[in-house]
């Protein structure tokens, strides 16, 4: 009965993290600082990239003649889509 009790705890102890009502309160208020924190002058690229390597999973690149098709991935699940055009080289 021990080894049971002593596996259940394992378990239990190694379920993922629920997050709470207060978490989600605090996640959305973060999230609505985000363009503030973003465009701020005094915020570095480091800060950017780190932002953009928190949210995306990753992102997906195919070209066309003049332009680039992206296809963000990000780590909620969503999905969204854009197009750039080529800059040209040399």
């Amino acid at each position: 009965m021990v080894r049971f009790e002593d596996e259940l705890r394992v378990l239990q102890e190694s379920r993922p993290w629920a997050i709470t009502d207060a978490d989600r309160a605090e996640i959305s208020a973060l999230g609505a600082e985000l363009p503030r924190l973003w465009n701020h002058p005094a915020a570095p690229a480091a800060t950017r990239k780190r932002i953009l390597r928190t949210v995306l999973e990753e992102i997906v690149v195919t070209t066309e003649p003049g332009r680039l098709l992206l296809k963000l991935h990000w780590k909620g699940g969503d999905h969204t889509a854009g197009a750039v055009v080529k800059t040209s080289t040399g």
